[in-house]
């Protein structure tokens, strides 16, 4: 599994974190409600899950996820080589399994069965950069997807998980590993219905969303931290 463990947010002090019936938010120290992390920590928190239920598993936690992928962009891909797929958890909402983004192929239709999709709620849908993405354009010649586990409005102080998202996620997760055998897969590029080309680089590259942010605290006085 993939997962990044930097995240965007104003509030840099301690967080309480509040349950309430399926809802988990982040509390600072003055009571107000503020950025959670979800935003990777929901897909840290799958992996080491996963850590604890199979007897071999390997996870890659990544930096710098949010201004670039520079993590998964300088790690040594060696890393990767008796891996059968990987797997990131990185994604808004409950539903989203991302077999592609506008520029990569992540899998193909021999990883993931549509019908065990359907058992769990996901469906295929086009994704932005994350790390697989990055390990995919590096050549990882395995199947790999991101897929969506349970956090809303990321990057902002009213950002929250549904719970029972997340743990269905960890599930779903869960059921590919204890089925799935190894998954051969090379990138071929793709021409998505979006018209972006394999090789187009940084359609938001991370030289960022539309088109140069590289730098969040320019736009919305956000910080980036580890």
């Amino acid at each position: 599994m993939a997962a990044h463990i930097d995240q965007v947010g104003k509030y840099k002090g301690q967080i309480f974190i509040f349950r309430h019936n399926n809802i988990m938010i982040g509390i600072g120290e003055h009571g107000q409600q503020v950025n959670l992390g979800a935003d990777d920590k929901n897909g840290v928190w799958i992996a080491l899950q996963m850590l604890k239920y199979e007897p071999v598993f390997k996870c890659a936690f990544f930096v710098g996820e949010e201004v670039g992928c520079i993590g998964s962009s300088s790690c040594d891909m060696s890393f990767f080589d008796n891996a059968k797929y990987v797997i990131q958890c990185d994604r808004r909402n409950g539903g989203d399994f991302i077999n592609e983004t506008y520029s990569t192929e992540l899998c193909g239709d021999d990883f993931v069965s549509e019908e065990l999709k359907a058992k769990y709620g996901y469906k295929n849908t086009y994704g932005m950069m994350t790390d697989v993405e990055t390990l995919k354009e590096r050549g990882l010649k395995v199947a790999c997807c991101n897929m969506s586990c349970g956090y809303y409005n990321p990057h902002h102080d009213n950002e929250f998980t549904n719970v029972k998202e997340l743990i269905n996620c960890l599930n779903f997760v869960r059921e590919i590993v204890r089925i799935t055998p190894l998954v051969k897969h090379e990138d071929k590029g793709v021409y998505s219905k979006m018209g972006w080309r394999k090789g187009c680089g940084s359609y938001y590259g991370y030289s960022g969303y539309g088109g140069g942010l590289a730098n969040y605290s320019d736009y919305y006085g956000w910080d980036i931290y580890d």
